[in-house]
């Protein structure tokens, strides 16, 4: 059984944590040896995706290795647990996991922050997100907005916080943060473009690194005391990701570009435009529906 077995009392009265990624991951009823879903910690292949850009994730829960000579940045760990996958994805790519400058963290929650803190120990590298993530990492996830204390993971020590338009420089290649709050007060995502050779020409592509917009049914919308601004964030977000001109599309959980057909993750699920759309109208709906249930 799980280590984390003991939290799914937890995780029955929070299912609406995982939105979309719940519905299609569990099946009634549901058990103890249901959490997490095995895919959560299951590994898969690490590849190139395109450019700089490296997956290094497991089966459900993305990671991402942006690397160039002399720097390296991770996206995403996943849970504390899935902090060796990574290490060994990115050693069985031929790269160093001590050699990761910066940790990026799309959301502080346990299921992409969790295992921060043992990368960042094991690397010096700096773990970096959304002011309001920052703060959140640093309290090991103790005071959600959503959750309170019931989904904590281990502490982090060396944070910086990052805020809208702020740039994060990987030897020639330069992420750019764009503040995508609502999910977390400090939710966060970064636009990467590279150039990639195309019948003997160089082409430039855009990467979205995307957080995540699910609208969770346990959150206070209105008169929230700890996050009054949460649904201006939403609405801002879905604004912001609606402007955004991308050719990869790569969300922190591979569920949302998974065809489902039983294949491993692959670099063409990634070259995704249409996801995010979808991704967005799902929210909305969410958004106002919950809305509509706070107002009676």
């Amino acid at each position: 059984m799980s280590a984390y077995s003991s939290l799914f009392p937890i995780f029955q009265r929070h299912r609406a944590l995982f939105g979309l990624v719940g519905t299609a991951l569990f099946s009634s009823p549901l058990s103890a040896a249901d959490w997490p879903p095995a895919s959560w910690t299951e590994t898969t292949p690490a590849f190139h995706i395109a450019g700089p850009i490296y997956y290094v994730g497991g089966r459900e829960l993305a990671a991402y290795l942006i690397h160039d000579e002399g720097c390296d940045v991770l996206v995403n760990v996943g849970m504390e647990d899935n902090s060796a996958l990574v290490q060994q994805s990115i050693y069985s790519l031929g790269f160093q996991p001590n050699d990761i400058d910066t940790i990026l963290i799309t959301q502080a929650h346990m299921d992409h922050a969790g295992g921060a803190e043992n990368i960042s120990q094991a690397s010096g590298a700096v773990v970096a997100g959304g002011a309001a993530d920052v703060e959140l990492m640093q309290r090991g996830g103790l005071q959600d907005y959503v959750f309170g204390d019931d989904l904590p993971f281990t502490a982090v020590s060396n944070t910086k916080a990052l805020n809208h338009g702020d740039e994060v420089q990987c030897g020639d290649h330069t992420l750019t943060t764009i503040a995508t709050p609502g999910h977390t007060p400090g939710g966060s995502s970064w636009r990467l473009r590279f150039p990639v050779e195309n019948d003997g020409k160089s082409v430039m592509k855009t990467a979205l690194l995307a957080g995540s917009v699910s609208v969770l049914s346990d959150a206070q919308l209105i008169d929230n005391e700890h996050y009054p601004q949460v649904v201006s964030d939403f609405r801002s977000t879905y604004q912001r990701f609606e402007q955004e001109q991308f050719d990869y599309f790569l969300p922190d959980h591979l569920i949302f570009i998974d065809p489902r057909n039983g294949e491993a993750p692959k670099p063409a699920w990634f070259e995704n435009q249409e996801a995010l759309a979808k991704i967005l109208q799902r929210s909305k709906k969410q958004l106002e529906k919950k809305l509509a249930e706070e107002a009676g």
